[in-house]
């Protein structure tokens, strides 16, 4: 019985590749077969295999930058093709931000700060790669692209709350919410069978 995840040659796109939970799952990625690219503002340690190697790429940016997304999303496919599969996993978190004992004592920039990189740069993610989808669609009219989806990671504190941490409980709820709920009806008018 197989049970690979088949995804042998599917580029995938992941933000926020080098941190705790995007290291793991870009060795994971690669260990399937993958080509893998990763969006980070820090570099990642590269993978040590050579087969690795050749299906990894790094470039810095900032999903909060629509210039850098789209700039970013082109250079990647310029090696592995178009984007197939992106995982939106970059955001602020709890080892990066401030806490306070109440929300009467959070400035207000750290909570656009955390709307910008968690929400608009969610956002700007998903389009980026829908945008890129679309123009794919264009020229591939047999859909040739395997394994299309997007993966939003969300947060138990977008369904319960963070008392220290509004700014990133109220972010993750409208990414894991309104955001996720709106795309699901959106990315099969761009590519059908997308996920």
């Amino acid at each position: 019985m197989d049970i690979s995840l088949n995804l042998e040659d599917t580029h995938v796109l992941i933000t926020g590749g080098s941190g705790f939970i995007g290291s793991p799952t870009v060795t994971a990625l690669l260990t399937a077969g993958a080509k893998v690219t990763n969006l980070d503002l820090r570099p990642s340690t590269e993978p040590s295999h050579s087969e690795s190697q050749r299906n990894y790429q790094f470039f810095s940016c900032d999903i909060s930058s629509e210039t850098a997304l789209t700039t970013s999303f082109s250079l990647a496919s310029e090696k592995f093709g178009p984007v197939a599969c992106c995982i939106a996993l970059a955001s602020l978190d709890f080892s990066v931000l401030p806490h306070h004992e109440s929300l009467a004592d959070m400035e207000v920039e750290q909570w656009r700060r955390t709307h910008r990189i968690n929400v608009e740069g969610t956002f700007l993610t998903a389009r980026t790669w829908l945008r890129q989808l679309r123009e794919h669609a264009k020229i591939d009219i047999e859909r040739k692209l395997s394994n299309v989806g997007l993966v939003i990671v969300g947060s138990e504190s977008g369904t319960f709350g963070e008392r220290g941490n509004a700014d990133y409980a109220s972010g993750k709820s409208a990414v894991q919410g309104g955001l996720i709920k709106s795309l699901m009806g959106d990315v099969n008018r761009i590519w059908p069978g997308a996920r």
